[in-house]
């Protein structure tokens, strides 16, 4: 029951840290549109954890993300969250097999 509360705790907290982010990029891609910047600029300053763009340059010569950057983050972000997923259900396939065994 304390590991569990613990648990919980900690998940909150966490789930207030991201939300208090999301609305800081919003606000903050807002305010930067609002004085003229970009896209590009506005995702380099908001979304550092995405990499810059191979694309072309836009008006104030930030590289622009390209079709195939957005493909390929998107395949990153699949990837990081699907290979662990199917590690975890081979993992139930065998301990499931060894029961049956």
């Amino acid at each position: 029951p304390a590991g569990e509360l613990e648990f919980l705790t900690e998940a909150s907290r966490r789930m207030g840290e991201m939300d208090e982010r999301r609305k800081w990029m919003s606000a903050t891609m807002r305010r930067l549109k609002g004085l003229g910047k970009s896209d590009g600029h506005c995702r380099e300053a908001v979304a550092a954890h995405l990499p810059r763009g191979t694309g072309s340059k836009d008006r104030e010569g930030i590289l622009t993300f390209s079709h195939m950057d957005v493909k390929a983050s998107k395949k990153r972000f699949k990837d990081q969250v699907t290979i662990p997923i199917h590690n975890i259900h081979g993992m139930v396939s065998d301990m499931r097999e060894q029961r049956r065994a």
